[in-house]
């Protein structure tokens, strides 16, 4: 459900700035991704976030799947190296920075060819590395900060 709240604060986001800059439901993603008891066999704690995170970027870009061309790699990467970088805190922010640098080059420069600034890109990664960070220290506690 809490999917659901980072959802809401996105769109909400989107309204306070007339742009998409919080990402936060891409970073809930990544942060839920990494965790050891996820699985795609659990509908409501997998699947609601990529499906939520899917009708998300059907709103930003106007067409549906195209985030698949960066959840797919991530899926794949964040399941094949959990088992290796489980304690380590950087793996989350390195899924979010390669799946937000996917949607701003790949996406929206090569596929839809809109010109996005480079300043804007760097603050869409840091405020969602922020974001991020929050999430992991809510959902690991201290051990986050290990």
């Amino acid at each position: 459900m809490e999917a659901l709240f980072f959802y809401f604060a996105d769109m909400i986001g989107f309204a306070c700035f007339h742009e998409w800059i919080v990402y936060s439901l891409l970073a809930y993603t990544m942060a839920v991704i990494v965790e050891e008891r996820w699985s795609l066999y659990s509908p409501l704690h997998s699947i609601l976030p990529i499906t939520l995170l899917l009708f998300q970027d059907t709103s930003i870009n106007g067409r549906f799947g195209l985030a698949f061309i960066y959840l797919v790699p991530v899926v794949c990467c964040a399941l094949g190296f959990r088992r290796f970088l489980l304690r380590a805190s950087i793996l989350p922010f390195l899924l979010l920075i390669f799946a937000l640098l996917c949607d701003v080059f790949i996406i929206k420069m090569l596929i839809l060819g809109q010109h996005c600034s480079f300043g804007m890109t760097i603050a869409k990664i840091f405020i969602s590395l922020a974001i991020e960070a929050l999430i992991l220290l809510g959902m690991r506690g201290s051990r986050f900060l290990l």
